[in-house]
Formats: structure tokens, C-alpha cells, sequence
């Protein structure tokens, strides 16, 4: 139990800003483990957007749906937002040239096409999420989180690290595949049976773009680095949120 704690915790402090109240315990295999607890992480912060919508629904839907953007980002820390703008200069300036790619995505410095996808991202979250409270959906901001880490897991067990060292090397390496594909499995049944169709058909949809992405992956660097995955969790929770609303307005309407 202590192990299952402690790699818990390990993805929490990894991808949220929420405080850890105790020493962790960062070896190879504990990283692996803590893979397994990235969906539960996203559920933790879905169910902190869900609850800013509450406290929040008599302030308007476009002031909400901005400060529970910022919330979003704020949670996160900025860890995948900036994945995103990183991985989108150096797709831009590395034309084509792996290595240069790589090295592009290493620099600290935003350059305009990565301020420009920031930018981007926030506003279809904003809009989205106006719309979602409009329609009176704040249950989606509960499992979107959740979702976009499933595929964040995905991405990670299923193809090749690009670099040759990196925190999310170790996690690949040491991440317990057969438990995560069953515990896969039972989410999405679960998905298909108790979510309304439009949800539904918005996640398999997402999973299509995810393959597709992840092929590109595999084209310009032969696998995924850190930014790439960090981008692909801003890219599906963005893409999550539109799709869900548009899929439930088509069916609805």
C-alpha cells in the first residue's frame, strides 16, 4: 500500500501544483508506477474545475469560464501548455531535420508560433467552456481531465522516447503495461454504457486524432519526448471540449 501511495503522490507532484505533504520515493520502479495514477490525477483536477463552476455560477459564462481556464492552468502549473509551445516551435523551425527539432524543443525561450498556439488553446477552452455552461453540461469539466491523461498514458506505453534519458523514459520503461491496458478497457466500457452518446462518440473520435498525431510523432523525431506528450494532453483536453459540445448540440438539435 505504502508503494501504491507513494507512486500516487509522485503523479500528483508530476503534473499538478498541489502541494505533497510527505518525502517520495523516486526510483525507476515507482516512476513506472505512477503512470498508473495519471487518469486519477486528471479526475482530481476535473473535479477542482467542476467545483469553481459551482462556486462560480452566478458571476456570468464568460467570467467563469476564464478564471476556471486560469484554474486549469494554474493546477498544472503550465507543465503541458508549455510542452505545447515548445513542440510547436520546433516543429516550425526544425523543418523537417529531427535533430533540429530536438534542439529547438530544448530551449526555454517562446518563440511566436508557440505564443501563438497558447493562445489559440486558451481560447478554444474559454469558448468551449462557455458553451458547456450555457448548456448546463458542468458535469464534463469532471472527466475531460481524466480522459486527455488516459491518452496521455497511451501515448507514452505505445511509442518509442525520442531522447535517450528523460523522466518520461523511466516512466515508460518501468510503467506496468497489462494492469494499464485492463484498466483502460473498464473505463471506456464503463464510458460507452453510462455517458450520453455525444461524449461517446466525441472520445473515439479523439482517439483517432491521437493516432494520427502520434504517427507524426513517429515521422519527424521516430518517437515522443516530454513537450510532445505535455502538448498532446493541452491538444485532447481543447479538442475534448469542442467535440463534446458540438457532437451533443448535432444530436440535440
Amino acid at each position: 500500500m505504502n508503494s501504491l501511495l507513494n507512486a500516487s503522490l509522485i503523479a500528483l507532484q508530476f503534473l499538478t501544483r498541489i502541494p505533497v505533504w510527505r518525502t517520495l520515493d523516486y526510483a525507476a520502479p515507482a516512476m513506472g508506477l505512477s503512470v498508473v495514477f495519471f487518469p486519477l490525477v486528471g479526475l482530481i483536477i476535473g473535479g477542482c474545475l467542476y467545483a469553481t463552476s459551482l462556486l462560480l455560477n452566478l458571476w456570468g459564462d464568460l467570467l467563469t469560464a476564464v478564471i476556471i481556464t486560469l484554474v486549469w492552468l494554474w493546477l498544472t502549473g503550465g507543465l503541458h501548455i508549455d510542452g505545447l509551445a515548445d513542440t510547436v516551435d520546433a516543429w516550425v523551425g526544425g523543418h523537417g531535420d529531427k535533430e533540429k527539432t530536438l534542439r529547438i524543443m530544448k530551449d526555454p525561450a517562446i518563440g511566436p508560433m508557440g505564443t501563438l498556439a497558447i493562445l489559440s488553446i486558451v481560447l478554444l477552452k474559454i469558448s468551449s467552456i462557455m458553451l458547456i455552461l450555457s448548456s448546463q453540461q458542468t458535469w464534463l469539466l469532471l472527466w475531460i481531465p481524466m480522459m486527455s491523461r488516459w491518452q496521455l498514458v497511451v501515448l507514452l506505453i505505445t511509442t518509442p522516447y525520442a531522447k535517450k534519458t528523460g523522466l518520461g523514459l523511466t516512466m515508460q520503461q518501468y510503467a506496468p503495461i497489462k494492469p494499464l491496458w485492463i484498466l483502460l478497457s473498464l473505463t471506456l466500457l464503463t464510458m460507452i454504457m453510462l455517458f450520453p452518446i455525444g461524449m461517446s462518440l466525441a472520445y473515439l473520435l479523439s482517439w483517432g486524432v491521437l493516432m494520427g498525431y502520434r504517427q507524426h510523432l513517429l515521422t519527424r523525431l521516430a518517437g515522443t519526448t516530454g513537450d510532445t506528450a505535455g502538448a498532446w494532453v493541452e491538444i485532447s483536453e481543447a479538442l475534448l471540449l469542442f467535440l463534446v459540445i458540438s457532437f451533443s448540440a448535432i444530436i440535440t438539435a
